[in-house]
């Protein structure tokens, strides 16, 4: 339940991020051994969430939920087959395989 939490959250931070601002550029400083940031991280205000981010697609939660089982139990039947999603540009299939992604990867790392 952790890990699907943490996948779903992951998802809602992209979703704000990416429509609320540019991309920081990131520079290795050689000096000081480190990257540094065009600017500094903000936190985000979960208060108020921009119109039409924080909803998942029907299509996005029902493979998401589909595929979570075969992912988290390594002996599933499930795992002989491979989920291929189609839908036009645009239409969420990448967010839908990052969640998936994301709870795979807080999965093993909180197992």
């Amino acid at each position: 339940m952790r890990a699907f939490r943490l996948a779903n959250l992951a998802v809602l931070i992209q979703q704000i991020r990416t429509h609320t601002r540019e991309p920081r550029a990131a520079e290795y400083d050689n000096k000081a051994k480190r990257l540094t940031f065009s600017e500094p991280y903000s936190a985000l205000d979960f208060s108020s969430i921009p119109s039409g981010r924080g909803k998942w697609r029907a299509f996005q939660i029902a493979f998401l939920l589909m595929a979570v089982h075969s992912t988290a139990e390594p002996d599933s039947d499930e795992r002989d087959n491979v989920e291929l999603i189609w839908f036009p540009t645009g239409g969420g299939k990448t967010e839908a395989y990052s969640a998936l992604a994301a709870f795979a990867m807080f999965l093993r790392r909180h197992a």
